[in-house]
């Protein structure tokens, strides 16, 4: 049996990297990281995503993965 993942998503506006799933009902979801549990946070504590972040559902099988950077430059 292969290992379980989790998409998680968060609430900061800075989203670099979007990932698209198939969840297990075969909806759509969104989010920002991928993790092996769904109960721990997978941002580090200093992160600025770790306290918003949430889970958004089980991540099945992989579709895409988009940037909403819009060519914005980061220093």
């Amino acid at each position: 049996m292969s290992e379980k993942n989790y998409l998680w998503n968060h609430k900061e506006e800075s989203k670099p990297y979007i990932y698209i799933y198939f969840n297990e009902k075969n909806d759509i979801i969104r989010g920002t990281i991928v993790s092996n549990s769904n109960v721990i946070n997978p941002y580090p504590e200093d992160s600025i995503y770790h306290k918003s972040a949430y889970i958004v559902g089980e991540a099945v099988e992989f579709l895409s993965r988009y940037t909403d950077d819009c060519g914005r430059f980061k220093f």
